[in-house]
């Protein structure tokens, strides 16, 4: 996780994705989880400890903030997994043989 942690931006400061990451999925589905709605939880996107830029003039805060906090996780999980499936198709030919990828 803490490759994943490093591409993300944190809306919760403070949580420490690359030591906390546990915590940091606990407060993500709370805020972001399919339950929470279209556009999450609003309790989130109130905090005043909230951290995230000033919404574009044009976009309601909930919207802009759902956005920021929480399309980044599905999404890179996405193309964690391509890139997974995507390796295992050019290897198929040769299941004997290891790829080291330092992802750490």
């Amino acid at each position: 996780p803490r490759w994943l942690a490093s591409q993300m931006y944190n809306c919760w400061p403070w949580l420490e994705k690359k030591t906390m990451w546990a915590q940091y999925l606990e407060q993500y589905e709370f805020c972001c989880g399919p339950n929470t709605g279209p556009l999450g939880n609003g309790v989130c996107w109130a905090d005043p400890a909230l951290r995230i830029f000033k919404a574009p003039e044009h976009q309601p805060h909930e919207e802009w903030a759902h956005q920021v906090c929480c399309k980044s996780l599905p999404t890179f999980r996405y193309i964690w997994k391509a890139m997974h499936q995507g390796v295992k198709r050019m290897f198929i030919g040769e299941p004997e043989r290891v790829l080291f990828f330092p992802i750490e």
